[in-house]
């Protein structure tokens, strides 16, 4: 309290006196004299002028010693105001008036007509129903009672004790109080990141949930760290750091995913699926054609049409699809065992059909190539590192380094671990430890799991939860957007619902904000006491050394108080204030902080003064001129701020009904959100299964019981369980265990793979029209192809069968040549001869020597068919 004066005992004696006077007046029922006292400054009362009606050719002087009663000896009826009666004072009103001589400011007070006026000051006036304070300051020292509002002018209401935390408790909350709760937040869901940009719900009906998640669709789901729904992605889900859901209808989920195309899904990390209607399964599997119509396929005659693409690998790598029922219907996909029995036909007349041996290596080569990494066509990945392992009893594992560790689950992301039974791990390294849990998000981790009779924030009632949702980690946390209203008791409320809450509390800024002309003034009266002089102890009762006001206009009251900083207030036993600015007010109470205000015993700024920052949840810029202190959270010493009415305005305070309202709300909206029963990516867990485990490096499990344990494997269904690196598990408790390869089904429990567009790259799937077109067009190559051959070795024989007789006829030609038989005898001769139709001719000359002992002969032969023969012989006899 400043702008005290400083009164001698002439002042006291002389405002007791006229107290006094003015006291038994209204007593003796003569509120309407006039009355005039000439006070000397620095004296004592002088005389006293009493006047019916303001009259002042009709008074009585009084000196003050001559004062013995409400009716002085002055006051006679043989004065000169013989009229002035009883009655006459009680029937014409007047005023009173006190004031000084030489013509001094005086002080005046209205008739008692009912209201009435206290006013005390330099010049001041009074005023029925109201009071106007004319001087520097005023004093209240009781209870104060406000019917109409309270203006504030833009000032902080402080020293404010914490609210009564009930039901029913109209306590205004503190600073601490809500500063508690933004820290706190809610149980069992958490986000923690480093990111300071809040999430944008845009679009209408829209849930952001993570750091910089922005949601522009309508009706759109984005989670995870930077998710993005584009303006034009109508109900589409982004989920997972970095994914973006820019197709209408789209959806995203896993560590940089891309769903560009209309109504497309891109599932695993990295996954991009640029054309509409198509899917991209797996880590960095990306899809390129789209539907397509009138394209050639191979092997079939007729041009072809697709509604989609389906992409399970990469250039880089490619996927097997495993666990792939026989197909029955002309577009279902056909399994080795199909292929293989068509492979055993066609190897029935391996001796004869040749030439399609490279036909058939070629099916088989490109069969090799999947195994290998090259991927189904649209479904491929493109990592070097290790493969995804899902050691877990069912579960799956799908992406890099993907690990499904726990019983039935599901770890779908590079990196991503499902470590707790029932777990779902979905993104890059995100870590699902705890059983029944589910990491969103690269690096999101589970750390509590399942918890039974626990304590939640504002109920009463103890708590069970059957997991834990993690979309965040210490280093990052994640918005939850496109959350639908909630509705339920366990539904999650979006910010839609808590802005409602938010408008309630604003309805009452008027009342509270009136106050701030009125604080203000105050202040303002405060500066008058000079230099640090004030008054001692300023009515207090103590025997320790005085109070000090060393920093310029500042103010010091209480024992030991310290106000050292310019314009600062310290008020209470051993108070500091050093700041500028600065208020401490409270035993003990301590400020250092330029601006900042201590408020109760103990209190402290802890050094906090101006700050600048983002709003954690409004994302508005602060720019702050101090910090409000009700206590020391250092010392453990906490208050509550009570009687808060329900805040208006976004810079009011808000009470606990306004958050426990709005808290509600939010609960409401994420309890759906935990359980899988609301927003655009539900389960039905009525089989009681563990919650999905991705704990595979990068991999992705989504589905009650489902497990992705290898690195960059995929989970897909209920169940199911990717436990090889880059595999894919597709339906209900599927089980991929090949690296590389994708299974929509398990050994006894094989599935179709139905409504499979015909292939048409070498590591595309075939359909069963394909297969069949493919085995009808076989056979009648071969067959077309022994027929040739056939005829041709015919026509080969039947060349043969001529060549052969014209030789028979040669060699029987050269035979009939004769030859001599005397001694030194010669002979020429000509040979001819026919067989079945071929003719030869044949001519010869042979000699005997003289001693007739040697015999020689040399002949030769032409044919028919144009073939030429010779022989030559040499013989000798005895």
């Amino acid at each position: 309290m400043t702008n005290i004066r400083r009164y001698d005992c002439n002042y006291i004696y002389r405002y007791t006196v006229l107290k006094f006077i003015i006291s038994e007046s209204y007593l003796r029922g003569l509120p309407a004299i006039f009355m005039m006292m000439v006070l000397a400054p620095g004296t004592a009362f002088s005389q006293i002028y009493v006047n019916n009606a303001n009259d002042t050719s009709c008074y009585a002087v009084l000196d003050v010693p001559e004062l013995s009663g409400i009716k002085p000896s002055g006051m006679t009826t043989s004065s000169s105001c013989n009229t002035l009666s009883l009655s006459n004072l009680n029937t014409n009103g007047g005023q009173l008036f006190v004031g000084g001589q030489g013509g001094l400011p005086g002080y005046a007070a209205t008739p008692w007509t009912g209201t009435f006026t206290t006013a005390v000051g330099t010049s001041n006036t009074g005023t029925a129903y109201g009071f106007v304070v004319q001087s520097n300051g005023a004093f209240i020292n009781g209870d104060t009672y406000v019917q109409g509002g309270l203006f504030l002018n833009g000032k902080k209401a402080t020293n404010l004790a914490p609210a009564t935390i009930s039901s029913t408790s109209t306590d205004a909350v503190v600073g601490s109080q809500l500063y508690t709760l933004t820290q706190t937040g809610t149980r069992y869901f958490h986000a923690n990141s480093a990111n300071p940009q809040d999430s944008v719900p845009a679009g209408q009906d829209a849930i952001a949930v993570g750091p910089a998640t922005v949601v522009n669709g309508n009706n759109g789901v984005g989670i995870g760290n930077s998710a993005v729904v584009g303006a034009n992605a109508v109900g589409g889900i982004a989920i997972g750091p970095n994914t973006q859901a820019t197709g209408t209808a789209s959806t995203a989920l896993g560590a940089g995913a891309q769903a560009q195309g209309a109504q497309s899904l891109a599932l695993g990390a990295g996954a991009v699926t640029s054309q509409a209607n198509s899917i991209a399964l797996g880590a960095s599997s990306v899809t390129t054609v789209g539907a397509q119509s009138s394209y050639s396929a191979y092997g079939l005659p007729t041009a072809q049409a697709s509604v989609g693409e389906v992409g399970i690998g990469t250039a880089q790598g490619n996927r097997k699809i495993t666990g792939v029922a026989a197909g029955s219907a002309d577009y279902d996909a056909v399994n080795v065992a199909q292929l293989t029995a068509v492979g055993n036909k066609v190897g029935k007349n391996t001796a004869d059909i040749t030439s399609l041996g490279s036909r058939v290596s070629n099916v088989e080569g490109g069969m090799t190539s999947i195994t290998n990494g090259g991927g189904v066509k649209y479904f491929h990945t493109h990592s070097t590192q290790p493969d995804s392992v899902a050691s877990g009893s069912d579960s799956v594992a799908i992406g890099p380094n993907a690990q499904a560790s726990g019983t039935t689950s599901i770890a779908m992301g590079a990196g991503s671990q499902a470590q707790g039974a029932q777990s779902l791990a979905l993104g890059a390294g995100a870590a699902a430890s705890q059983a029944n849990s589910i990491a969103l998000g690269a690096s999101s981790v589970t750390t509590v799991g399942a918890e039974s009779h626990y304590s939640a924030y504002g109920l009463t009632a103890p708590q069970t939860s059957v997991g834990e949702v993690g979309i965040g980690t210490a280093q990052g946390n994640r918005k939850i957007t496109g959350v639908a209203a909630g509705s339920a008791d366990y539904d999650a409320v979006n910010v839609a619902q808590l802005t409602a809450v938010g408008d309630k509390v604003e309805q009452n800024t008027v009342n509270i904000t009136s106050l701030g002309g009125r604080v203000t003034n105050v202040e303002a009266g405060m500066a008058t006491i000079a230099n640090g002089g004030g008054v001692k102890y300023f009515h207090t009762h103590s025997t320790e050394p005085d109070s000090v006001a060393s920093g310029s206009d500042s103010v010091a009251i209480g024992p030991q108080a310290q106000a050292s900083g310019t314009a600062s207030v310290a008020s209470g036993k051993g108070t500091l204030a050093s700041g500028r600015g600065a208020v401490a007010i409270g035993d003990a109470a301590s400020v250092s902080a330029d601006g900042s205000v201590a408020l109760g015993q103990g209190s402290a700024d802890n050094g906090r003064g101006m700050e600048s920052y983002t709003g954690k949840y409004s994302i508005a810029d602060n720019a702050t001129v101090g910090t409000v202190s009700v206590g020391n959270a250092a010392t453990g010493e906490t208050r509550t701020v009570s009687n808060i009415a329900d805040g208006r305005e976004a810079m009011d305070a808000v009470n606990l009904r306004q958050l426990d309202g709005a808290m509600a709300a939010v609960g409401d909206t994420v309890s759906g959100l935990q359980n899988g029963t609301d927003g655009m990516f539900q389960v039905n867990n009525n089989s009681g299964q563990a919650k999905p485990s991705a704990t595979g490096t990068d991999a992705m499990a989504g589905g009650a019981g489902s497990v992705a344990s290898g690195s960059n494997s995929t989970a897909m269904g209920t169940g199911s369980k990717a436990t090889a690196a880059n595999s894919t598990a597709l339906g209900a408790n599927s089980v991929a265990d090949r690296e590389n390869s994708v299974s929509v089904g398990s050994v006894g429990n094989e599935r179709q793979l139905t409504n499979v567009a015909a292939g048409t790259q070498g590591t595309d799937a075939v359909n069963l029209d394909q297969l069949n077109h493919s085995m009808s067009s076989t056979t009648n190559d071969a067959n077309a192809y022994t027929d040739r051959r056939y005829a041709a070795l015919k026509e080969d024989l039947k060349k043969q069968d001529s060549t052969l007789s014209a030789g028979i006829a040669g060699a029987m030609a050269m035979a009939s040549l004769t030859q001599p038989y005397t001694p030194g005898a010669s002979m020429a001769t000509i040979g001819a001869a026919s067989y079945r139709g071929q003719s030869a001719l044949s001519v010869g000359v042979s000699s005997i020597s003289d001693s007739g002992r040697w015999v020689s002969k040399l002949q030769a032969s032409s044919n028919t068919q144009g073939d030429m023969g010779a022989g030559v012989g040499v013989g000798y006899q005895w």
